[in-house]
């Protein structure tokens, strides 16, 4: 059954750990540059929908937003890690989702993930890899409102996010990033960057919250074919090709979990 707005309200602050410290969640931020991760969202430069006081979701979590700064010694000793961990060679033992694959179903959706190419492949490398979520709806002539399909999204990257974990090599660091896609949504939903070996269930929160604050004000948004989610994983080399980009506003900082 589909859910009222409360429910969901409800259902992502029990996922979602209480901390002291308001954040806001970004709004549209380029979702569709898929030639870099150099994005406004993760130096803190770019817009921001701010959550309603009287309604707002607190994210214990290392979010982009509230991410401490490492000092210049524990960028160099990160360098450094990836540096001895640099390998040209696909990093997979094999692509899971080389064709399309049902991931997660329910009593109303049924999700699909496949890998995809890169739009600009020559700023990508053998161990970069891109896959593309997306969402039948099983039954209903009229289309689900977008609110409806937060559950069972989570749901769903915490799955793809677990078999992923299984088939990079954990030794190569790799950072994964996520965005939500759709017509209405003029240039995407961004996670910011997060280590791959980090919990899923909290890199699915985060983005799933990311989602649900968007459409607090915009809860008649449905369901339609445009809507997808992009999960690129990044790899060593080009992590290390970011953090060495000079010409960037700040730094790339890369999200280790240990």
């Amino acid at each position: 059954m589909f859910r009222t707005s409360d429910q969901i309200r409800a259902h992502l602050r029990n996922v979602l750990a209480p901390t002291n410290a308001n954040i806001s969640v970004p709004s549209e931020d380029n979702g569709e540059r898929e030639d870099s991760i150099n994005h406004e969202m993760l130096s803190g430069d770019g817009d921001s929908m701010s959550v309603d006081d009287d309604s707002d979701l607190d994210i214990d979590m290392a979010t982009p937003e509230n991410r401490p700064p490492l000092s210049e010694q524990q960028l160099a000793d990160v360098k450094n890690l990836y540096l001895r961990n640099s390998k040209e060679e696909d990093s997979r033992s094999h692509n899971p989702y080389e064709q399309g694959t049902k991931v997660f179903e329910d009593e109303d959706f049924v999700f699909f993930i496949k890998s995809a190419d890169h739009k600009k492949s020559s700023k990508y490398n053998l161990s970069d890899h891109l896959y593309k979520i997306t969402i039948h709806q099983k039954r209903g002539d009229d289309p689900a409102l977008l609110l409806d399909v937060e559950e069972p999204l989570r749901a769903a990257l915490i799955k793809i996010l677990d078999d992923l974990k299984k088939v990079y090599r954990k030794d190569n660091h790799h950072q994964v990033y996520l965005t939500i896609l759709d017509k209405s949504i003029l240039n995407g939903l961004n996670s910011g960057n997060y280590a791959l070996n980090a919990p899923s269930s909290k890199i699915a929160n985060w983005v799933c919250a990311i989602l649900y604050n968007y459409l607090k004000s915009k809860q008649t948004l449905t369901l339609n074919e445009s809507f997808n989610v992009k999960i690129k994983v990044l790899g060593v080399k080009h992590i290390l090709d970011l953090m060495n980009n000079k010409k960037r506003k700040k730094p790339f900082q890369p999200h280790i979990y240990h």
